[in-house]
């Protein structure tokens, strides 16, 4: 393991050359790539900010009005696009979301600080049998999120499609950092020494230890950088507390990228919610599944809705790809996980500038539950499969 002096120079370097080097556009692709063969299972201009709110509400959702049936369109106001949910303080609603790059390999990085607040989480694919989260935060805030880690392609996609904010430690500043900077602008804040207290390094200054506050980072990118106000529009997901009819049993699903990468979902019937579980590795490479905690919670993460999105992944470095999102039109696969059953679906995104939709085979929107949405981005040659009653396995597999 290198000196800690030497893995200091390192993430400055890192941090110099994904915020200093000269911007070259690069497109993202507008359309899927040609698929190839997939290789042999592993076993076991943009939209302007809006000056965050001044008080310092409770992420707390009101208790005294119960989820009901809302959107795709037309949200109450005061009611989080993104959840379903009311929220505490509706003014949290006029701001852009936070985008937050979060590690899961390699293991020192769990348990993670601030997942069980997130909105929605976006989990991808990174090369290299290793994957990253990208967490978003809208109707309510976390203190302490990260460990935060470097950019990737898709994440200039995601955050145009949410008028949202990103915060990100570096960038290949020849094939991501271009990216951020033609589609986000300044709405892409790297990690560095001017951007603490909202973003920075907490003390050891390794790859673990730089964190956001989602609250200070919002006031951040409004008092920083002075966008011209706007409220984001985040119209395009349907809620229901009521689950639809028909789907399968779907008491949990596995997420494996390969034989030392694997998330466990498991549906908790008291609490209504997909409990995480996550590998550890032991001796002589022995695999055993432990629950996934929020470090700064102190909690075992919950999530109402858990969705396997199927997108085409181009690979151009071991640890490099172009995942396609944009311009989805006319669908393609998504599973959604709720109340312990699993829906055949299909996801859209009908432009560069509008959140992700989920709609039924037959064309309707497709009902997640009040409440956060884990969203797994596999590549299309992945396989999910029922490998008993209500057990379902997904493989990741590129493109």
């Amino acid at each position: 393991m290198n000196k800690p002096d030497l893995r200091w120079l390192a993430f400055c370097l890192s941090l110099m050359l994904s915020s200093c080097a000269a911007p070259t556009p690069v497109p993202l692709p507008t359309a899927p790539p040609v698929p190839t063969a997939a290789p042999s299972p592993t076993l076991t201009p943009a939209p302007s900010l809006t000056p965050p709110p001044t008080a310092s509400p409770s992420p707390i959702p009101s208790l005294t009005a119960l989820p009901q049936a809302v959107g795709p369109n037309n949200f109450p106001s005061g009611v989080n696009p993104l959840t379903g949910l009311p929220v505490s303080d509706p003014a949290l609603l006029s701001r852009p979301p936070v985008f937050v790059k979060i590690a899961n390999f390699p293991r020192e990085s769990r348990p993670q600080s601030g997942l069980s607040k997130a909105d929605l989480v976006f989990n991808d694919y990174i090369g290299e049998g290793t994957d990253r989260f990208t967490a978003v935060y809208y109707g309510q805030d976390a203190a302490k999120v990260g460990p935060i880690r470097s950019a990737r392609r898709v994440d200039a996609q995601l955050v145009r499609m949410y008028q949202g904010i990103l915060a990100y430690a570096g960038a290949d500043p020849e094939r991501v950092f271009p990216l951020l900077d033609r589609y986000l602008g300044q709405r892409a804040v790297n990690a560095a020494p001017a951007t603490c207290p909202a973003l920075c390094d907490v003390g050891p200054h390794t790859v673990f230890s730089v964190f956001a506050d989602t609250a200070l980072l919002s006031r951040y990118a409004v008092e920083e950088r002075k966008p011209t106000p706007a409220r984001p529009t985040l119209d395009g997901m349907a809620f229901d507390p009521q689950p639809p009819s028909g789907g399968l049993e779907g008491a949990q699903v596995s997420i494996t990228f390969n034989a030392f990468n694997k998330g466990l979902w498991k549906y908790d019937p008291a609490s209504q919610r997909y409990l995480r579980w996550q590998e550890s590795v032991g001796e002589q490479n022995s695999i055993s599944m432990l629950p996934l905690t929020d470090r700064a919670a102190g909690i075992q993460l919950a999530f109402d809705n858990v969705i396997v999105a199927f997108a085409p992944y181009e690979t151009i470095a071991p640890t490099l790809h172009d995942i396609t999102i944009w311009y989805n039109q006319d669908g393609r696969r998504a599973v959604l996980f709720r109340n312990g059953t699993a829906y055949e679906g299909l996801w859209r995104a009908p432009s560069a500038d509008r959140p992700m939709q989920f709609w039924t085979p037959q064309g309707q929107p497709l009902a997640l539950k009040p409440g956060n949405s884990w969203i797994v981005l596999a590549g299309v040659s992945s396989t999910l499969t029922q490998d008993a009653p209500g057990i379902w396995n997904m493989t990741f597999f590129t493109p």
